[in-house]
């Protein structure tokens, strides 16, 4: 970080406005950093990344064709470190089922309202009712469910 800001000081930038973080990531038991990637298939690539890069707002990192005969898209959840990978249809996609939940804690209800603007979706009653009382609950195209959480988990 020093160097940076050696850098940006020498091309005449107000290093004395910058403000350095750091967080280190907590270690996995057995050495080095876990790091999470949860790929699914699906038939809707396209209507799939549109959903979650532009509606849900999560940063698409890589795309790749013809990986090994597959095609597909790698997101960022924020904040995370884990990486939702959708490919395209390569075998029979799988069939979503009620319990099967996204669930994404987004601070507070201006968020969770804000973010339900962007997607043309109508919220959904949850399977299990706790759901309802703590978010809202959505269908990506694939009919996989999204919960929304107008607070942070403690």
């Amino acid at each position: 970080m020093r160097a940076i800001r050696g850098k940006e000081a020498q091309h005449g930038l107000r290093v004395e406005a910058r403000v350095f973080m750091r967080r280190e990531l907590e270690r996995h038991p057995l050495g080095g950093r876990l790091q999470v990637r949860v790929a699914r298939q699906t038939g809707r690539l396209g209507e799939i990344v549109t959903f979650y890069r532009d509606g849900v707002g999560l940063a698409q990192i890589d795309q790749f064709a013809g990986h090994a005969g597959y095609n597909g898209v790698m997101l960022k959840l924020p904040g995370t470190g884990a990486h939702p990978e959708f490919t395209a249809e390569h075998s029979t996609p799988p069939v979503p089922h009620v319990e099967d939940l996204l669930v994404l804690y987004v601070g507070d209800q201006r968020t969770v309202d804000r973010l339900l603007a962007r997607l043309p979706v109508t919220p959904i009653h949850s399977e299990n009712p706790y759901w309802d009382e703590v978010g809202v609950t959505i269908c990506d195209p694939d009919g996989f469910r999204v919960v929304r959480v107008g607070h942070t988990w403690p």
